[in-house]
């Protein structure tokens, strides 16, 4: 018995270890930087991509995005772009797998927009964009149903056989086929 109190204690350590290493040491993914010089003429486009199935476009439709004064930032997640207009501008946002917020055009809070929206800054309107991942809340909670589903089948017909065995049938018949009915249904929900 002591050899593996020994054995365990040690491991329990290196398990610490490596928790704290991480998931509290997690390098930092994100870049920002900020007064850069941006000049595009109507007819261009500016383009950012932080991962390979979504990107962020502005197309310049009209006018000139000139801006000295922005702020560009990148994580692993998505990213925002913040400048201040020189001149009046018409700018198409597309994008793909992201969800888009833009603000401060023409005086505009921030809202979510739609893939090919227009907006239209004018001189001195501080615009605001920002896009991030779609969130999928049902992947975890899926997996999660899945698992006590799968717990729910095997849990209920062992309940059932432990109150046969104490002469309880009808406590068995009941609890048993409603543990085991509802195991099957959240497992068939999570494989759906």
């Amino acid at each position: 018995m002591k050899t593996k109190q020994k054995t365990l204690k040690p491991l329990l350590y290196i398990l610490l270890v490596l928790t704290v290493t991480f998931v509290f040491l997690k390098p930092s993914q994100s870049a920002t930087t900020q007064n850069i010089q941006v000049l595009f003429p109507s007819g261009s486009s500016l383009a950012f991509q932080n991962d390979v199935n979504s990107n962020v476009t502005l197309l310049i439709i009209t006018g000139i995005l000139n801006s000295s004064e922005n702020k560009l930032g990148l994580n692993s997640g998505g990213g925002f772009f913040h400048f201040t207009a020189l001149n009046d501008t018409q700018i198409k946002i597309t994008y793909s797998n992201c969800t888009v917020k833009v603000g401060g055009d023409q005086g505009n809070e921030l809202r979510i927009i739609n893939s090919g929206s227009t907006i239209i800054a004018n001189a001195g309107d501080s615009v605001l964009i920002v896009w991030d991942k779609q969130i999928e809340p049902w992947l975890p909670m899926m997996f999660i149903f899945g698992m006590v589903g799968l717990g729910a089948m095997i849990g209920g017909p062992l309940y059932a056989i432990n109150k046969i065995k104490k002469r309880q049938y009808l406590e068995a018949l009941r609890a048993g086929t409603i543990v085991t009915v509802i195991g099957i249904a959240l497992f068939i929900a999570w494989l759906w």
